[in-house]
């Protein structure tokens, strides 16, 4: 059996120690002005494109989608420029474990085909709000109430009467709703809403290390969930938040490759 180069097995131990090298997620709000990159650090917010911006969101390969109150866009992060790619007033955007994009506007409950530019209709609620929890369950609101929403039949169960303008779920699954009168955690096992804070929150997001941020139609906040006190954090009349998703670095791949270049040299025979 040949030995193991000890070269190449430095290498693999300094592209390991670049693991600690993350590229951080940005964070992206709109309001009822523009659309911005919004640094949670220095709370400064970036303008990035004149649109009322009501919903943003991330498709698995990382595209960034946004609506305001006339079009649905696919935004490039690189030019900070907006395609149109359907006149919808997009309210909520989201995507489905298995990629399937769904938007919601004034109107109906749409699931769009992105290869197309073409929406389905699949409910007429005036969506407001879409989420998928940990185990792929849909969630929708409207003007009117909550809703689990099932794909396999286009029916809306009423869950709550809340006029249900934003859905998240924590990094441990835990459900947030917000309506024109206050932020809840909603029990699913129950369906009751507990009252975390008296915001009109329109906009629930967690950050990748799970610090939670939501927006009213006053400002854009930190929430602490342990005080359930909101720190306020820009003047921004806050309809929309979204977090980038975190690259994998290449050094991990880089990592892998290297494990595997180790496995084949130990077991080379002579």
């Amino acid at each position: 059996m040949k030995s193991l180069n000890p070269l190449v097995f430095f290498i693999c131990l300094l592209l390991t120690a670049q693991i600690s090298s993350v590229s951080a997620s940005s964070m992206y709000i709109g309001d009822g002005i523009f659309f911005y990159e919004f640094n949670p650090v220095t709370n400064i917010a970036t303008t990035l494109s004149p649109h009322d911006t009501q919903a943003i969101a991330f498709s698995p390969d990382g595209t960034m989608y946004m609506g305001d109150g006339i079009n649905l866009y696919e935004f490039d992060q690189v030019t900070n420029r907006a395609t149109t790619l359907s006149p919808h007033d997009t309210q909520a955007i989201a995507f489905s474990p298995d990629g399937t994009m769904y938007i919601g506007d004034g109107i109906n409950f749409y699931e769009f085909d992105r290869a197309t530019n073409s929406a389905t209709t699949l409910s007429p609620h005036d969506t407001q709000a879409i989420a998928f929890s940990p185990d792929g369950t849909m969630y929708i609101g409207d003007g009117i109430n909550f809703y689990e929403f099932d794909r396999a039949t286009n029916r809306a169960t009423t869950l709550s009467p809340h006029d249900t303008q934003a859905i998240a779920f924590s990094p441990d699954g835990t459900m947030y709703i917000g309506d024109g009168i206050n932020l809840y955690e909603f029990d699913r096992e129950t369906n009751s809403a507990t009252t975390l804070s008296p915001h009109d929150t329109q906009a629930i997001a967690f950050s990748p290390d799970g610090t939670i941020y939501i927006g009213d139609g006053i400002n854009l906040y930190e929430f602490d969930r342990a005080t359930n006190r909101a720190m306020t954090l820009s003047p921004h009349d806050t309809l929309a938040i979204a977090f980038s998703p975190v690259p994998l670095p290449p050094a991990i791949w880089f990592f892998f490759a290297g494990i595997l270049s180790l496995f084949s040299i130990s077991t080379r025979k002579h």
